[in-house]
């Protein structure tokens, strides 16, 4: 008897420890997670069956709730005091990417979009103080992106990286 109820302990005492926990995952075969003071980031490549929908400011991915990562404004000073605010939004990007800036005084300002490879998609140049623009992302396949802004001189401000959705 002894031994039967010894026997009896063990396999309960295994089976706890070795017990399921429900845990959020994802399975997939890439991926990753950053964390900030001030904001975190988990990502992850090739998922067969995710799908997506959106709200004006949540993204739901198979039962996940995810902010819309959103970039307030970013200021740039450049070589010449010159001061530049701009805003990339949304980001990552369905459809329309929303460009808006600002400067201290009027100024050339030349916004490039471009794949990984350095190809240029589209390019679009301004000279005003404040203003904004869109690019259509709809005919783009998803993947990363970079936007460059620069100025009068073709010197670089601010690389910004887009992910179309």
């Amino acid at each position: 008897m002894k031994r039967y109820i010894f026997f009896l302990l063990c396999i309960l005492s295994y089976s706890y420890g070795t017990s399921q926990t429900l845990d959020r995952s994802v399975i997939a075969p890439a991926g990753s997670f950053d964390k900030t003071d001030k904001i975190s980031f988990e990502w992850t490549l090739g998922e067969p069956t995710a799908a997506s929908s959106y709200t004006n400011n949540k993204m739901f991915t198979q039962g996940f709730n995810q902010p819309m990562l959103k970039v307030k404004y970013k200021t740039i000073v450049d070589q010449r005091f010159m001061t530049y605010k701009l805003t990339v939004a949304p980001n990552p990007v369905q459809s329309i990417l929303n460009v808006h800036w600002w400067t201290d005084k009027e100024a050339f300002i030349s916004l490039r979009l471009s794949d990984v490879h350095g190809h240029i998609l589209s390019e679009k140049s301004f000279t005003q103080k404040t203003g904004s623009t869109q690019f259509n992302m709809n005919s783009i396949s998803a993947g990363m992106y970079f936007l460059q802004v620069r100025d009068s001189h073709g010197l670089l401000i601010n690389t910004y990286q887009v992910v179309k959705i």
